[in-house]
């Protein structure tokens, strides 16, 4: 109720005074307008400020401005476009989103294809991915229970575990192949010469990579001090 469009008479008053008036850049009304509306007057800017609230409920807002921008500027007049920091977050997020998954089953459809190509064999592909696995779906629902958003510093953490994994796995498996040929495929003494041979090397490099990304950990002691 207090804000409305100027009328002939207001809209008047308001030219000449800002026709008087200089601006930052030393000009006088173009230096308003041009804030406002571009040097052709054929579009035109509306500003508004929004809370965080977050992705989600930032998708909503955006679909909830387009609609009251339809009923106000008719579509088949007006070309409206939603634009903005919170709007350009939120679609990198999700875009991020979209492909960590896509580049995941990517590289699982990959490794799988290197591992049948090696063994020949489906179980020894269903055996090999599931640790794999195990991992992602550990960290999602640590971050679930922790309540960690996934955006674009957090949706790292899942290709870097993943690559971590399939990397020992590999390691493994080659060096268990190489003894199944060195021990006429016997199952029990290939799987013990590779865990001595590979087993240590992955756990010192597990122990390692653990220690170096732990160093970005955030650790705060939290004291709750009453008076």
């Amino acid at each position: 109720s207090y804000y409305k469009l100027p009328t002939n008479t207001t809209k008047n008053f308001i030219m000449r005074y800002m026709g008087n008036s200089v601006g930052e850049g030393g000009g006088g009304f173009n230096s308003y307008a041009l804030s406002f509306i571009d040097s052709t007057q054929q579009t035109a800017r509306l500003s508004f400020r929004v809370k965080d609230i977050g992705t989600k409920r930032m998708a909503e807002k955006e679909t909830f401005v387009y609609k009251t921008a339809a009923k106000i500027f008719p579509p088949e007049k007006y070309d409206v476009k939603v634009t903005g920091s919170s709007i350009i977050h939120f679609k990198g997020n999700k875009y991020l989103i979209e492909n960590l998954f896509s580049s995941v089953l990517l590289a699982i459809i990959l490794i799988s294809g290197f591992i049948a190509l090696m063994f020949r064999s489906k179980r020894m592909v269903l055996i090999a991915l599931v640790p794999n696995l195990i991992p992602l779906i550990v960290i999602a629902a640590i971050m679930g229970f922790c309540g960690i958003p996934i955006k674009a510093s957090t949706v790292l953490v899942f290709s870097v575990v993943f690559g971590i994994t399939v990397d020992s796995t590999i390691h493994f498996l080659a060096k268990y192949r190489q003894e199944l040929q060195s021990y006429g495929w016997n199952m029990s003494t290939s799987v013990i010469r590779s865990l001595k041979e590979t087993g240590q090397s992955v756990f010192y490099n597990s122990i390692i990579l653990l220690c170096g990304f732990g160093i970005f950990c955030d650790f705060r002691l939290c004291a709750d001090v009453r008076l």
